[in-house]
């Protein structure tokens, strides 16, 4: 039997832990996975959880990117209803006055959910959960929660607006689709409850989402 060296008793401790601290976020997780083996599905839920480790989790544990939870729910869902936070969001402020430590968590949550799209399935894109919610749904409800500073939330504005079109792309009739909560589509799903942020990041949407198709007007008819 081969001994394993420093390096790798030290690793395997460590990612015994990570994988013990995920595994106990689980219950306490607002609206979190509900199941066995939602490991990746917590990580991708977990506010604090950093991309990098979400990659780590999602390598070890691939099959569960390809499996939904007890709500229907696959890893991705809960990249996309991760709460955002002030952190996510560009600074304002001259470089120098902006902690080099802070800079690690810019768009942190922008890129789990890039990593999400990276990773996932497409048939997650187009399949809903138990709810009757598709992967649009939840990530416009998601970014019309923010609620920082106007010039914050516009300053990310085209790179938000790029993963909406990612979304769309993979599965384009989903701007079709009416989400069971609000009964809307998308893009009046969006005009409705972007009120919390800058009219510019509202109107971003709703146009973003009208361009990708037009005959979406035609449902108010």
């Amino acid at each position: 039997m081969t001994a394993w060296n420093r390096l790798q008793v030290v690793s395997s401790l460590f990612w015994t832990k990570v994988v013990a601290l995920i595994e106990a976020v689980q219950p306490i997780l607002e609206d979190g996975p509900e199941g066995d083996n939602v490991l990746v599905h917590t990580a991708f839920a977990t506010p604090s959880c950093p991309p990098a480790v979400i990659s780590v989790v999602a390598a070890l544990f691939p099959d569960e990117l390809t499996q939904p939870d007890n709500k229907g729910r696959w890893p991705i869902h809960y990249a996309a209803q991760r709460a955002w936070h002030a952190w996510d969001f560009p600074r304002t402020a001259p470089t120098h006055e902006i902690p080099a430590s802070a800079s690690l968590l810019d768009t942190e949550t922008l890129r789990v959910l890039r990593l999400a799209m990276k990773l996932s399935p497409q048939e997650s894109l187009s399949s809903p959960d138990l709810n009757g919610r598709w992967i649009l749904h939840q990530v416009i409800d998601t970014l019309c929660r923010t609620t920082f500073r106007s010039q914050d939330v516009d300053n990310l504005t085209p790179d938000i607006l790029s993963v909406v079109a990612e979304v769309v792309q993979v599965y384009p009739d989903v701007l079709m689709k009416r989400d069971q909560k609000t009964s809307l589509l998308p893009f009046l799903q969006a005009t409705a409850q972007c009120d919390s942020t800058s009219d510019l990041f509202a109107t971003s949407m709703t146009f973003e989402l009208l361009k990708m198709n037009p005959t979406a007007l035609m449902s108010l008819y």
